[in-house]
């Protein structure tokens, strides 16, 4: 198929403010509504989770995000690139049939070489015992990885790694049998009262979270997902969704031609390169009219910075300041869907703006006056990015 026309680098970025709730007019009111806005929030690190929220919606409050995680209005689980995700409920059995299965082989894999260093026998049946004990536990009421380790017996093991070495440790089985589960959709994650532990993360059996959303089959669930990420992140290349979800390219093919994707070309990284192939809904091939003038603070792995492979068109030049050694992307700060510079706390919490470029008076005292937003929003608390990029230690 011939591409249907040109998406140039200014029109993603207008798309960045409008799809992803990042310019002012187009903000959201709700949680649920911001994780939406790009598919799921990235919950790796809590405070990057509240912030991701936060710069998306209207009127924030500090408790927002620990209301809707309490109330199951958002979900974390790992998910996409085995990473944890906070999702709408509704969008679990997508995950869980698309990327799901790929992500728990590898995992299972893992399981399987640990089994064995913990020296038991037939690890396959060990697991299939252990993931059978684990279910039975959190068919009853939710349980903490704690209860699970006291009161599943069937998933406790473990074994020494790095013996004679500065990182020798015990690595035990119960986390990585919970994580397959949860990766093979048996276990949902919740952040509700479990007891003594109320307030922490515990499992509650799918079938009891969910058990009138049917399971959809793999295809299926892959159309669904490329429907949802092209809505937010469109135009994107086959590669971009490959690796946001983790899926083989086959699936993500599969699923654009399910969903009916269409081909236009985009801005090329360097004028000597051929331009690459986007994909867009069907219904969205139209052109994008500008938001207006808009700034964005994002937080460490915000879904905007981590959602394509190739992000030259909103990074500009400014990547390698902008991710640790392993890919982790940490705050930015952005002026109408470009990178200009990256935010940290001073010793008085109060968030500043380093920049990496020149900007526009205009947009240095609109990023000033969103750093006094996000200040007052944080109330004090010091925000502990777990990922920190060498420009916001420099």
């Amino acid at each position: 198929m011939e591409p249907v026309r040109h998406v140039s680098d200014d029109e993603r970025r207008h798309r960045l403010g409008i799809r992803h709730a990042l310019a002012h007019l187009h903000r959201v009111r709700t949680v649920r509504e911001a994780a939406d806005s790009v598919v799921a929030l990235h919950a790796t690190d809590p405070d990057g989770l509240n912030i991701s929220a936060w710069t998306r919606m209207l009127d924030p409050l500090p408790d927002d995000m620990e209301l809707a995680l309490a109330r199951t209005t958002l979900i974390r689980q790992q998910s996409m690139r085995r990473t944890v995700f906070a999702m709408d409920p509704e969008l679990l059995p997508t995950v869980t049939a698309s990327v799901g299965p790929r992500m728990a082989t590898a995992a299972r894999k893992e399981l399987t070489k640990g089994v064995v260093k913990a020296g038991f026998d037939q690890a396959e049946a060990w697991i299939e015992t252990a993931l059978a004990g684990l279910v039975d536990a959190v068919s009853v009421r939710a349980l903490t990885a704690n209860d699970i380790r006291r009161g599943v017996p069937e998933t406790v093991g473990s074994y020494r790694q790095g013996i004679g070495r500065s990182w020798e440790s015990t690595v035990h089985l119960t986390p990585k049998v919970i994580r397959l589960a949860e990766l093979e959709g048996l276990v949902v994650r919740l952040t509700v009262p479990c007891g003594p532990a109320e307030g922490r993360l515990c499992w509650l059996s799918a079938d009891l979270f969910r058990p009138d959303r049917p399971r959809p089959d793999a295809r299926q669930a892959w159309a669904d997902l490329a429907r949802r990420w092209l809505r937010a992140f469109g135009p994107g290349t086959v590669e971009d969704f490959a690796w946001w979800s983790g899926g083989t390219k086959a699936a993500v093919r599969q699923g654009f031609k399910d969903v009916g994707a269409v081909p236009v070309t985009l801005d090329a990284p360097a004028p000597s390169d051929p331009r690459p192939t986007g994909w867009l809904l069907p219904d969205d091939v139209a052109p994008i009219d500008t938001p207006g003038w808009w700034v964005s603070l994002l937080p460490v792995l915000d879904p905007t910075v981590m959602g394509w492979k190739e992000r030259g068109f909103l990074l500009g030049d400014h990547a390698p300041l902008l991710f640790d050694s392993v890919g982790n992307a940490g705050t930015t700060a952005v002026v109408n869907g470009r990178v200009v510079g990256v935010w940290v706390q001073d010793e008085r919490r109060r968030v500043r703006i380093r920049f990496l470029e020149s900007v526009d008076a205009w947009a240095q005292r609109a990023l000033r006056k969103e750093a006094e937003r996000l200040t007052a929003h944080l109330g004090g608390t010091r925000a502990f990015p777990v990922y920190p990029s060498p420009a916001m230690q420099g």
